[in-house]
């Protein structure tokens, strides 16, 4: 089990940019943990990937169990009419839950590789976006996080790195958030 004290730079990076870190145990209770700062956020309807940390956390069978307004990700079958519809309701969602191939401690960016499209989608269309990683997901730089996608393999397209809400500023420089993303980033670690 990872000690909390160890990612006072990560957490220092993401208060940085406007983002929150949420240490949750990761066992049996992770799902009610994650559920719990969902409620306290005020989310109503909720988008979420199918990646293997949701399913292995339980997270996904707490959501269908939590009377929360779901929006499930498309399948491989799903027609373009279907994956259409789905779009449309990810950007009227409330929150977005996905994970990342890791964060970089120096500056609390993730890495969303190109192997899941729907994560991409889900972690820029809905007002919040939380993501949700383990402890050995951390990694000390951008560099150790670009060295962590070339281990996997699947270099193929285009990765996004995300750092905190969407930033963007007028002609007067009066900074706006969440006119490019969202608004608010959660990111829950499972220590």
């Amino acid at each position: 089990m990872a000690d909390e004290n160890q990612f006072t730079t990560l957490e220092a990076a993401l208060n940085a940019v406007d983002s929150k870190l949420h240490f949750v145990p990761d066992d049996g209770n992770a799902a009610s943990a994650i559920l719990a700062i969902l409620t306290d956020s005020g989310a109503k309807s909720v988008a979420y990937t199918d990646e293997e940390i949701l399913v292995q956390s339980g997270l996904i069978d707490a959501l269908n169990d939590s009377g929360l307004d779901l929006i499930e990700p498309p399948t491989a079958d799903s027609t373009p009419g279907q994956v259409d519809a789905w779009t449309k309701r990810l950007a009227a969602a409330d929150t977005g839950i996905s994970s990342a191939l890791g964060i970089a401690e120096e500056t609390g960016s993730m890495l969303l590789a190109p192997r899941h499209p729907d994560q991409r989608a889900v972690s820029l269309l809905p007002v919040n976006h939380v993501a949700v990683l383990r402890a050995d997901q951390v990694v000390p730089d951008i560099e150790a996080l670009m060295r962590r996608w070339q281990e996997v393999g699947d270099t193929n397209g285009s990765a996004v790195f995300v750092t905190g809400p969407s930033r963007t500023a007028d002609i007067e420089k009066e900074l706006v958030l969440g006119v490019h993303g969202p608004q608010a980033v959660d990111v829950i670690l499972l220590v």
